[in-house]
């Protein structure tokens, strides 16, 4: 069952746009709703391949399949892949950090999306669907996406002895997405204070490798995250 529900999020996903994208934005919710329900049931065993497979079905459901990148992915969408990724990271932490690279890959996704969530960005806008009709994306679910990244980030940290050494992708792929212009402010603090839990697990070692993967626009962003976390969050929590 795992793995047909995972091909159907590829499919859905490799189709590439067109009439069919609310019907295939369905099929992917639906899809990775059901793989959380089947990640959360105790009495099923997983093992390293199902975890890669898992995370693969995240990006892509997200992000986009192999042949060409979706135009965008729904709030609820998001919140599905969100709600899978969540529950692997807090029952399934074992076949995930198997796989960190689809792990970091699936993140990348779900920071991306957020910016093309909101109205005016990519090809049209920004959409929702619901009960099979389109309607532009506000700050509202922006915001509510935004803040799941949040909480992902929070569970990375958790993590600290097996993530450490993968912190400066987590850092680079964070600054990235705080440079999209459609980003709106509520969701940048999300975004922001999800960085400031990463910064609690990395060291000197972990941030120079992230500056040293940015552009200048990149580092001074970065440093001006740092500076915050300093003053506020590392004290406060």
């Amino acid at each position: 069952l795992l793995d047909v529900l995972c091909a159907a999020v590829h499919a859905a996903t490799d189709g590439g746009g067109g009439d069919g994208d609310e019907d295939d934005d369905t099929t992917v919710r639906l899809s990775l709703q059901a793989l959380t329900a089947l990640t959360t049931n105790d009495q099923l065993r997983f093992d390293e391949c199902d975890g890669a497979a898992l995370l693969l079905a995240i990006a892509s459901g997200v992000g986009g399949g192999g042949r060409r990148r979706r135009r965008v992915c729904s709030a609820r969408c998001h919140d599905a892949a969100y709600f899978l990724l969540h529950s692997l990271l807090r029952q399934r932490a074992s076949v995930v950090l198997c796989a960190v690279p689809l792990l970091c890959a699936s993140l990348r996704a779900l920071l991306d999306a957020i910016g093309a969530l909101r109205s005016g960005d990519g090809d049209g806008g920004a959409v929702d669907v619901t009960d099979g009709r389109r309607q532009d994306v506000g700050d509202d679910e922006q915001l509510g996406c935004a803040r799941n990244v949040r909480r992902l980030f929070e569970e990375v940290a958790e993590k600290k002895r097996a993530l450490l050494r993968h912190g400066a992708y987590f850092l680079a792929d964070a600054v990235a997405a705080l440079r999209r212009p459609n980003l709106g402010a509520a969701a940048r603090t999300e975004v922001t204070a999800g960085v400031h839990s990463i910064l609690a697990m990395v060291g000197d070692v972990e941030k120079q490798e992230a500056y040293a993967g940015l552009d200048m626009a990149g580092r001074r962003l970065l440093k001006g995250v740092i500076a915050t976390y300093e003053e506020s969050f590392k004290y406060k929590g």
